[in-house]
């Protein structure tokens, strides 16, 4: 498992566990068995699936992330559809309930787990539909062991049709949810890039914060970086380069990085510990270097499923 992907998952588990713990303490009855978050944890997979039809919807959430790490992300999907109807379910059969109880808890893991849910299907729209699909299915032919559907049919019907209201904007929104991710379009077209020594130049502007931000590694710090005006790149092999950040002339700092060429252009991670983290715990960072028709210097960089294109126009030497 990837660095990137354990901080995720940890994340949302870390949580979703405390939730779903005082959940549980509340709902306990002795005539059904509740999963503990240790169980949801820990237990097999199947073992799980085989008992949540009988859980409180906050069951279904924590597997899904779970699901979405060790079976595949259309799995985690799935998961996470089926628990948001379910719950989402009970809380407008219980319109009473205290906002900062189940309410509360319900926002916190659509807030953890959404992004990076809504992410992986938003690559691929007509997934995403028939995903949503399976997960009505699957509520259809499974008993709901918490929350009475036949007892509520006008909630349940009514909470179907919000779902409904979400695959048609899936369905009119496609080409959008496809481009998301991709290079605004008015920007000048990328170019093939052979060897680092393709990224070799001086870069600045406005914009020029990024560079250092993300080049200069963990030790230049934001304070630093504003103070940058110009970043120069110059390769040192075919696979890394020195950056070297500048302020009117005077050096601030420098730092070489390896790269690993890809089809893209050359991309690098930088993992962060938690006490080096604006977050307050651990992630990783994967950043890819272009160049564009114009000589600016593109970057692109991805954490936790969030994309974000940047570039630097290129400082011509007299």
């Amino acid at each position: 498992m990837s660095r990137l992907r354990r901080t995720i998952v940890a994340g949302i588990v870390a949580i979703g566990l405390v939730i779903l713990g005082a959940l549980v303490l509340r709902l306990q009855s002795g005539s059904r068995r509740e999963l503990s978050s240790e169980d949801i944890k820990n237990l097999p997979l199947e073992t799980i699936e085989n008992e949540l039809p009988n859980q409180h919807p906050s069951a279904y959430l924590m597997y899904a992330a779970r699901a979405f790490e060790e079976k595949t992300k259309r799995d985690g999907l799935f998961w996470f559809y089926v628990g948001q109807l379910r719950w989402r379910f009970h809380m407008a059969v219980n319109p009473d309930l205290d906002p900062s109880g189940e309410p509360a808890a319900f926002a916190a893991l659509m807030y953890s787990l959404g992004e990076p849910m809504n992410r992986f299907a938003g690559s691929d729209p007509d997934m995403w539909i028939q995903v949503i699909d399976e997960a009505f299915a699957w509520d259809a032919g499974n008993p709901n062991g918490f929350t009475s559907k036949a007892e509520h049919t006008a909630e349940y019907q009514d909470i179907r049709r919000g779902l409904d209201e979400l695959k048609t904007h899936i369905s009119e929104n496609r080409q959008e949810l496809l481009d998301r991710d991709k290079m605004p379009k008015d920007w000048p077209a990328l170019v093939t890039l052979k060897s680092a020594a393709d990224l070799d130049g001086s870069f600045g502007g406005k914009s020029c914060y990024f560079l250092p931000r993300w080049l200069m590694g963990k030790e230049y710090t934001n304070e630093v970086a504003l103070k940058t005006d110009t970043v120069r790149i110059a390769h040192e092999s075919p696979s890394s380069i020195q950056v070297v950040g500048i302020c009117r002339g005077e050096e601030l700092g420098r730092n070489v990085i390896q790269l690993d060429q890809t089809d893209e252009g050359f991309s690098f991670v930088t993992e962060y510990e938690a006490d080096e983290s604006i977050f307050g715990r651990a992630y990783a960072t994967t950043v890819t270097l272009f160049r564009n028709t114009k000589g600016d210097i593109v970057l692109r960089w991805m954490c936790d499923g969030y994309v974000k294109w940047e570039r630097a126009s290129e400082i011509k030497q007299n």
